[in-house]
């Protein structure tokens, strides 16, 4: 479950929650949170920061080790450094909202194999639904389990250049885009720790 508290607390615009975290006011921002492992659609997105050098990829999340490792992958795949990715590494998870409502996209890139496909109980992206902020997210049938392309934008898992192509679409068509994402904090209320209480209750009563 997740606490929607957390997010309907905020009340700052997103310029000043960008001061607050020392992100640029003058830049789209696309973020992505979780781990920096394998099989979580990283390379997906580190390519099409490297297609698209004047928006900025933020990755929340990850230990010093996986962060390395990803500076090298840039490095040997695309020949260069790219400077509009950021590494924050750890972040406190009371924080992580704030990070989710100054971004003008959220990326959830689940690659087509393995779990993910069928079975994925993902906080990650109802945390997403929680921030009115617009999301671009594998398609899946174990996403649209929770969600439809009325709330959300999907692209092909494991395609990069699809992806690419829906950030340009979302930013070319935002506000459809926050009508979408009105949409999905308006079923996050599913997934709220009392509705998950809730459902325990009527299943330990039956």
């Amino acid at each position: 479950g997740v606490n929607i508290e957390d997010f309907d607390s905020i009340d700052k615009s997103k310029d000043q929650l960008r001061k607050d975290l020392d992100l640029p006011t003058d830049k789209k921002i696309i973020t992505y949170t979780g781990a920096l492992y394998g099989n979580k659609g990283i390379e997906e997105l580190l390519y099409c920061a490297s297609e698209y050098e004047n928006y900025l990829f933020l990755f929340i999340g990850g230990v010093e080790e996986q962060i390395k490792k990803y500076e090298s992958y840039i490095q040997s795949q695309f020949r260069r450094k790219l400077p509009n990715i950021i590494f924050t590494g750890y972040v406190e998870h009371e924080k992580i909202a704030t990070y989710l409502k100054a971004s003008d996209i959220l990326v959830a890139p689940y690659p087509q194999k393995g779990y993910t496909v069928y079975h994925l109980s993902s906080i990650k992206l109802i945390e997403y639904m929680a921030s009115k902020t617009p999301v671009i997210t594998s398609d899946l049938p174990s996403i649209r389990d929770i969600i439809s392309e009325d709330q959300v934008t999907f692209f092909q898992p494991d395609n990069p250049r699809d992806l690419c192509e829906k950030i340009k679409l979302v930013f070319d068509n935002y506000e459809q885009a926050k009508g979408r994402a009105a949409r999905a904090y308006e079923r996050v209320g599913d997934f709220s720790w009392n509705k998950r209480a809730e459902k325990i209750i009527r299943l330990l009563q039956n």
